[in-house]
Formats: C-alpha cells, sequence, structure tokens
C-alpha cells in the first residue's frame, strides 16, 4: 500500500473517531439539562376526534404554550420555555391533533378545528383566561436556552 493511502486512511479514521467522541459528549451534555415529560407532567384529555397530549407544570396565572402546525412539532419544544414561566405561573403546552403524542385521526386538518381544539382544551382545563403564545409569531423559547 503507498504511503499516502495510508496516511490518508489513517488521517479519516482519527477524523471519525474525533466525531464519534465530539457527539457523544454533546449528547450526554445536553440530555442532562433537559427535563423529561414525566418530570414535567405528561397529561391526556380525551377530545371529540381523539386523545389530545399536554404539559403542566407549576402554580399560579396560567399560561398556555401552543407550538406551529408543523405534524413535527410538540410541546416538548416549550420545556425550556415551561421551566422559566413555570416559576410564577402555571403553564400547559399543548400537542396539536397529529402533532407530539396527541391521536392523528385520518381527517383533514384545518385552522378551525385546530381553533376548536385550542378552545375545547381550554374549556377542559377550566382555564379559559390564558395567554395564548405561539411560535408561528413569537420565538420566545430562543431566550430561555
Amino acid at each position: 500500500m503507498n504511503k499516502t493511502v495510508r496516511n490518508t486512511l489513517i488521517a479519516t479514521g482519527i477524523t471519525l473517531a474525533s466525531l464519534y467522541a465530539a457527539n457523544k459528549l454533546i449528547n450526554k451534555l445536553a440530555s442532562k439539562s433537559l427535563k423529561t415529560p414525566d418530570e414535567i407532567g405528561s397529561h391526556f384529555i380525551n377530545w371529540r376526534y381523539g386523545r389530545i397530549h399536554y404539559l403542566k407544570k407549576g402554580k399560579g396565572s396560567p399560561i398556555i404554550l401552543i407550538h406551529d402546525i408543523d405534524p413535527r412539532s410538540s410541546s416538548f419544544e416549550w420545556i425550556p420555555v415551561m421551566e422559566h414561566l413555570s416559576k410564577t405561573n402555571c403553564v400547559y403546552a399543548i400537542d396539536l391533533m397529529g402533532c407530539g403524542l396527541s391521536d392523528r385521526p385520518n381527517m383533514t386538518y384545518t385552522n378551525y378545528m385546530f381553533v376548536q381544539l385550542i378552545t375545547d382544551c381550554s374549556t377542559l382545563i377550566q382555564y379559559i383566561s390564558a395567554v395564548c403564545l405561539n411560535t408561528i409569531m413569537i420565538c420566545i423559547n430562543t431566550l430561555f436556552i
């Protein structure tokens, strides 16, 4: 084997091993600071089209946090914000229908359906006066990370 190929293979191996070690370290450090849903308070509401998942933490004036309508979004995005806000408020983070741990019925998801869901969840939780924040309008979660 010629010397250039051998040196290239060694350099590649060292680079891959370094990347692997860096990823392991970053993963370990990142997961230490994050709370799990069970530590926050994971709950479900039975709604007309299926079960709706939400997180609850803290005591005081209620705040409802709602993620955007991307199917990959979930209430877990709000955990760092919930940690901060729950010091003075009772904070709820709802998974919209078809997102997060909420059910995913085979139906058309419309804005009207999401408005109904948010209104019904507010009523079911019995905190109608909650302040609603939406990641589409306010990227508050970047302030506390």
